[in-house]
């Protein structure tokens, strides 16, 4: 049941529209910042698939996650700004282009996993799900405290996405920090798992941080 529920996990999060928040951040703010977080996060996702025999969860994540970044490319479609931003390709090319791309840290991470897998074995990698789940939902949720201040344009009520995206940052750091949690209480500590949360803790940190003084600047009216 445990293998199943984490199965379940691995697909809901690589659905999540890592290309379309990456295009989105860099459109906003010019940032290449969103592209890292995509190429760490979905490596991670990777890893954990190969290591733990659920490449068709990673298959039909790509998949998922390409679908939903489509869907939102084309809320987009409104925005000439945004049309015009990836010149000379369009955001729908763009999001093919970065979607291939994004096969390649994917594919060297699967091939990483399976050699460290058939040489020292899976029990002796001994990474939690735990603190991998909690690591992605840490850098979802950071990115959503990147991107919260913009997505109060995304619609006719602004602040209805606003307050959403800070809402989303505070959910899923919130969900990073129950995962940190069942860690302490069902698993072993190990080297690997330990550095994974200490870099969600970071993440969670930054993401509160974040979130909460744009919060309270916009509050005061600065």
């Amino acid at each position: 049941m445990k293998k199943i529920g984490f199965n379940i996990l691995l697909i809901c999060f690589n659905c999540f529209p890592f290309v379309f928040f990456s295009m989105y951040l860099d459109y906003k703010n010019g940032s290449m910042l969103g592209y890292l977080l995509m190429i760490i996060g979905i490596s991670v996702i990777a890893f954990y698939a190969k290591a733990s025999n659920n490449t068709f969860a990673l298959i039909i994540g790509n998949i998922g996650s390409l679908i939903v970044s489509y869907y939102f490319i084309g809320k987009m479609g409104d925005n000439e700004h945004w049309g015009g931003y990836f010149k000379p390709l369009t955001p729908s090319q763009l999001l093919i282009l970065v979607s291939i791309l994004n096969l390649i840290p994917q594919f060297i991470t699967v091939i990483a996993a399976n050699k460290l897998k058939n040489k020292v074995g899976w029990k002796q990698i001994n990474i939690s799900g735990y603190s991998i789940y909690s690591l992605l939902c840490a850098i979802i949720g950071f990115t959503f405290s990147m991107l919260f201040q913009s997505m109060a344009y995304w619609g006719n009520e602004t602040m209805l996405w606003y307050w959403v995206g800070a809402v989303l940052s505070y959910l899923f750091s919130l969900i990073s920090i129950t995962f940190i949690l069942f860690f302490n209480i069902k698993e072993t500590p190990n080297f690997i798992s330990v550095l994974l949360l200490f870099i969600s803790v970071l993440f969670i940190f930054a993401t509160i941080f974040w979130t909460t003084f744009i919060i309270i600047a916009w509050q005061s009216g600065f």
